[in-house]
């Protein structure tokens, strides 16, 4: 599985690339390589590949079975730096699947925040914010958002959602990826009421439950 995206800055490429790898310390568009890997206690190894200063670098990261291929490079444009990023995943199954999404998400999260910091100088840190969870493992497929593991008790639970459910909508707003699911999250307060529309056996259903707790989190 690979995913490459594309940034444009404003910003010369000295600019951009000292702010993405010449930092004094780690930056959320570089913890992976320059500090706490992902936050993951040092589960996570990592290893520069090649590094070319000003242009690019390649690094690897393993984790368990699962390892991944990193690469960032930089070209001069009209208007300032073209930066693309390109990850190649080797995993398998719905976990590792979700777990792939989330990464994808929090990179563009991430360099979006280079974006600002390149423009204002303000450090943002916008990722990893989400205050609730839903309790439940949600899966992006075509349609929307595939319940597919419920907790025994939390919002999914209170809600009616079972496996198999197709989630169409949360807190009124049509849901259509995992990073709508995310924005929800990131705007509840786990005990706030939030709504649930979804679809079981051709027939849309609706529900409400409170926010749960981070703690309940199950992949969603």
């Amino acid at each position: 599985m690979e995913w490459t995206k594309t940034f444009e800055f404003a910003a010369p490429i000295e600019e951009v690339w000292r702010a993405f790898y010449e930092t004094d310390e780690p930056q959320v568009w570089n913890n992976p390589i320059k500090g706490d890997a992902y936050i993951s206690a040092g589960a996570t190894q990592v290893q520069i590949n090649e590094l070319e200063p000003g242009h690019g670098i390649r690094w690897s990261e393993t984790e368990g079975d699962d390892r991944i291929e990193m690469s960032v490079s930089l070209e001069a444009t009209e208007t300032g730096t073209r930066l693309t990023i390109t990850r190649s995943g080797f995993g398998s199954g719905d976990d590792w699947i979700d777990q792939h999404t989330a990464r994808l998400q929090g990179w563009e999260d991430a360099l979006h925040d280079l974006g600002v910091y390149l423009e204002s100088g303000l450090t943002l840190r916008r990722i990893h914010e989400w205050k609730s969870s839903f309790a439940a493992t949600l899966t992006e497929v075509t349609g929307g958002l595939r319940a597919r593991s419920v907790a025994s008790e939390g919002f999914a639970h209170d809600a009616g959602l079972r496996p198999g459910d197709l989630v169409i909508r949360l807190a009124g707003v049509p849901v259509f990826r995992r990073s709508d699911q995310w924005l929800i999250q990131r705007m509840y307060q786990p005990g706030e009421t939030v709504t649930v529309d979804y679809i079981r056996d051709g027939e849309e259903r609706h529900g409400e439950g409170a926010m749960s707790p981070l703690s309940m989190w199950s992949g969603g």
